[in-house]
């Protein structure tokens, strides 16, 4: 059983992430998971975006972990 589990996403496109958020949040949703952090959403390239990505990373695993 995942039921409460955390979460954080980044999603990448060339053109646009839209549809692909929308099926992550049916999906965790359906999974009964909870977000802990807003999804990184880029279109191009990552590397604009470096702090976003940190942020991410760092509280998707600070939660993980029970910090």
């Amino acid at each position: 059983m995942t039921q409460g589990r955390t979460y954080g996403v980044l999603v990448h496109s060339e053109s646009d992430t839209a549809g692909a958020l929308l099926g992550i949040q049916k999906i965790v949703t359906g999974l009964g998971w909870r977000k802990v952090v807003e999804p990184v959403s880029v279109i191009g390239t990552v590397r604009g975006r470096p702090d976003d990505c940190r942020e991410l990373g760092a509280v998707a695993a600070a939660t993980t972990l029970g910090y």
